[in-house]
């Protein structure tokens, strides 16, 4: 299935009228997980139950609300996923569309202190609201709880062009560790095929 978020509804309504126009410029995701049209937080519970259930991507990494037969793409924050914290289990952590996150196998920190997990959805955007308790689980390569000044130097070190891990800090997950990197939003965005902003290619 080459959709495999959306609903069976929205891949019929796709295969009865397939050149209905894309919507660009409408749609957007924020750093806290909300859903945004035209730069207003969506609060209707249907309409959110909606974009939650038929969110996926196409081939370019462009991801997209399927709306019936009509695709309305979405400005990401920098990533295509927004994790927040469910409860005060450190380690019980949703996406915006409320699937849940059982595992990180990477950690990158980009130019705006933005802090970033490789997950089994994708990349993933810490939310803003959240980041106080997952900067937490930051430590060094003996377990040690971070020493933050040293781990602000860390990362006003020079210039990170692409992606660079850190050889001192780790990051807790479960009952392990996984690396943490410095790196640019461009970057990640490039490693991890998406696009932050679509564009309507205009026509063909």
């Amino acid at each position: 299935m080459p959709y495999p978020h959306l609903d069976a509804d929205m891949l019929r309504a796709m295969a009865r009228w397939p050149n209905v126009p894309s919507v660009f410029g409408w749609l957007a995701l924020d750093r806290g997980g909300r859903w945004l049209l035209r730069g207003v937080p969506i609060k209707h519970a249907r309409i959110l139950q909606a974009v939650n259930a038929n969110y996926s991507r196409d081939d370019r990494g462009r991801w997209f609300f399927q709306n019936g037969p009509q695709r309305v793409f979405v400005a990401l924050p920098g990533a295509p996923w927004v994790v927040h914290r469910i409860s005060e289990d450190a380690m019980a952590w949703r996406t915006q569309t409320g699937l849940p996150i059982t595992r990180v196998t990477r950690t990158w920190i980009d130019e705006d202190t933005a802090l970033y997990w490789e997950t089994e959805h994708g990349l993933a955007l810490v939310s803003d609201r959240d980041l106080g308790s997952a900067f937490e689980l930051i430590h060094d390569t003996q377990e040690r709880p971070a020493d933050f000044d040293r781990f602000n130097h860390w990362l006003d070190e020079g210039v990170v062009v692409e992606a660079e891990e850190s050889e001192v800090f780790r990051y807790r997950w479960l009952d392990g560790s996984v690396p943490i990197g410095r790196s640019t939003r461009a970057y990640l965005a490039a490693h991890y095929g998406f696009e932050n902003e679509p564009r309507d290619p205009g026509p063909s």
